[in-house]
């Protein structure tokens, strides 16, 4: 398909020390990564809890919310999941074409 080794490619973890943050290397990690499998995939997904802070560092990386999976961390941990002082319940995936 489009002659790609696979269609889709998912980041599964990526995180930046606390330290370190807002100064642009997670946004070259992503830009690294999308330069290595150009031409070995099509698209890109990643899945973050559902808060502003995640949702703009992707978005800030050219991903584009594709869908929301409802209930996802209460169903599939044990525990409470909490992020910016938020509980996370659904887990949002955004997507980003490689060109």
């Amino acid at each position: 398909m489009f002659g790609y080794h696979n269609y889709l490619y998912e980041i599964k973890n990526i995180a930046t020390v606390p330290f370190f943050q807002r100064q642009g290397y997670g946004k070259r990690l992503i830009e690294f990564l999308f330069e290595h499998y150009q031409g070995k995939c099509f698209e890109m997904l990643v899945g973050t809890g559902d808060v502003p802070s995640s949702r703009s560092f992707y978005e800030h990386c050219d991903f584009a919310i594709s869908h929301r999976i409802k209930n996802f961390f209460t169903d599939n941990y044990d525990h409470p999941i909490y992020e910016e002082g938020k509980l996370l319940t659904n887990m949002v995936y955004l997507k980003r074409t490689i060109q």
